[in-house]
C-alpha cells in the first residue's frame, strides 16, 4: 500500500476513535450541577478539546501501528479476513 492509503486509513481511524474518546472525556452540565439556559443537561460543562484531541490522536496513532504491524510485518491483507470467517452453505 501506498502512503496516501496510509495516510487515508489513519484519518478514518481518527474519526471513528474520536466517537470512541468523548464520552470519556468531559462532565456533562448536569453532573457539575450548573446547567445554563437554553441548553440540554447532557450538554459538556468544560470541554477541553486540546486534550480531547491529544488523547484521540494517542488511542488513533496506537490502532493504527498495530494495523501497520499486522499488514506490513505480518503480511495479512484484505483478502486474508476472509479466510478467518466461517464457511456456510
Amino acid at each position: 500500500m501506498g502512503i496516501t492509503t496510509y495516510l487515508a486509513i489513519y484519518f478514518i481511524m481518527w474519526w471513528i476513535t474520536l466517537f470512541l474518546v468523548l464520552p470519556f472525556t468531559g462532565k456533562s452540565q448536569a453532573e457539575s450541577g450548573d446547567v445554563t439556559l437554553g441548553t440540554v443537561k447532557s450538554a459538556p460543562s468544560d470541554p477541553k478539546f486540546g486534550r480531547i484531541i491529544i488523547i484521540n490522536s494517542i488511542v488513533a496513532s496506537v490502532m493504527f501501528a498495530i494495523f501497520y504491524i499486522t499488514v506490513e510485518v505480518f503480511g495479512v491483507s484484505f483478502e486474508d479476513i476472509f479466510t478467518f470467517l466461517p464457511k456456510f452453505g
